[in-house]
């Protein structure tokens, strides 16, 4: 098994979600500001989710992982703005 994290793949998301689609069971998502782990919602940092998503496996296990403090709302914001995302897949 493997565990890492987009932020130690030299920034390439993309990339690194390509390299784990056939082995990807599950992911957490949040939104983060370059170099900054701050786990933002969705949809309030620089991620390119549009792009991320589609090579995130439909039954993936999929989970917000949220700093404390960030306002409900914004959070109900960025479920709903992933929840577009995947539909339109």
């Amino acid at each position: 098994s493997s565990w890492t994290t987009i932020e130690t793949v030299n920034e390439n998301h993309i990339d690194w979600v390509k390299h784990f689609k056939n082995k990807m069971i599950g992911i957490h998502l949040h939104d983060m500001q370059r170099f900054k782990d701050e786990h933002k919602p969705p949809g309030f940092g620089k991620i390119n989710f549009p792009e991320i998503i589609k090579y995130i496996p439909k039954d993936a296990l999929k989970v917000l992982e949220i700093a404390p403090g960030i306002p409900a709302e914004d959070i109900k914001k960025g479920k709903e703005y992933l929840e577009g995302l995947f539909e339109k897949l």
